[in-house]
């Protein structure tokens, strides 16, 4: 079967705090980048594992369509989010089995997303089948260590991996810690080197980088009330992925993406408005 999108990742359980708040409610990549994309008019397929009891974090995807493959594991991987003063405390509570190259058996897309969120998510084959194909991946997952559930970035002991990627998403400290380097810039160059074609770095209140076709463009913040930062980063992927598709203007895939994550933020769960919407708000931001 042929597809748009492709969504490779885990759906995930997530305790999330916020001052005072705190809920319950599914997460990882997959999950706010496929809702998003549906919303934005694009249908991707998900190719997800999790515990057979913990089928009821996928409801919010299938009671909207989305096509979703599951693997019951005997884990699903399960995160706790605390929020200080913006700054987010993750924890890894469990995680799920890795993907492999047979669970994209039969698939094609027209983009493949990488949504790994641990260091064993994605096995050699898969990479390696990728790599004739165009591909986008959230690095995060690759650079982070668990030790007794605390998370910490940690450079990758094989980073020719990315030489399959297309695309690929970072946030500041996380391209850093990639390149080895002090600055962003400099780590740019270095991660060019790598393979990927376009890197896309988040900023957070700062807005985000893109660099791609030689040129570097820094796309400004849009000023938004934080209710909700959980899976901003992902959302501004699909913002990315629904624009990219589109065109090759990295300036205007920039604005698109960083107001759909900004829209986000300004609410509790997933992205759901339109691309009406988004257009809506970039022109009354001014």
């Amino acid at each position: 079967m042929s597809y748009k999108v492709c969504v490779i990742g885990h759906i995930t359980r997530d305790y999330v705090r916020i001052g005072d708040r705190s809920w319950t409610a599914p997460g990882g990549t997959a999950y706010y980048l496929s809702i998003a994309l549906h919303s934005l008019g694009v249908e991707p397929i998900v190719i997800t594992k999790l515990k057979k009891e913990d089928r009821c974090l996928l409801s919010d995807l299938e009671e909207r369509g989305i096509e979703v493959i599951a693997e019951y594991t005997k884990y699903t991987t399960t995160f706790e989010n605390v929020y200080i003063d913006g700054k987010r405390l993750q924890r890894v509570i469990s995680t799920s089995s890795p993907f492999t190259a047979k669970d994209i058996d039969g698939i094609d897309a027209d983009l493949f997303y990488l949504g790994s969120l641990t260091r064993n998510d994605l096995e050699e084959d898969l990479l390696s089948r990728l790599r004739n194909h165009f591909t986008a991946i959230d690095a995060q997952g690759m650079l982070r260590k668990t030790d007794g559930g605390r998370i910490n970035l940690e450079g990758m002991k094989n980073p020719d991996r990315l030489s399959c990627v297309d695309i690929i998403k970072l946030n500041e400290r996380e391209s850093i810690t990639l390149a080895g380097k002090t600055d962003l810039i400099g780590a740019i160059r270095a991660i060019k080197v790598l393979g990927p074609e376009e890197i896309v770095i988040t900023l957070g209140e700062n807005g985000s980088v893109i660099h791609a076709n030689g040129k570097t463009y820094r796309i400004p913040p849009f000023k938004t009330k934080v209710v909700d930062p959980t899976g901003c980063g992902d959302t501004y992927m699909a913002g990315y992925i629904y624009k990219r598709l589109r065109t090759k203007d990295y300036n205007k895939i920039g604005i698109f993406s960083s107001a759909v994550a900004s829209i986000k933020l300004s609410k509790r769960g997933p992205f759901t408005g339109s691309e009406r919407d988004v257009e809506s708000f970039i022109n009354s931001s001014g």
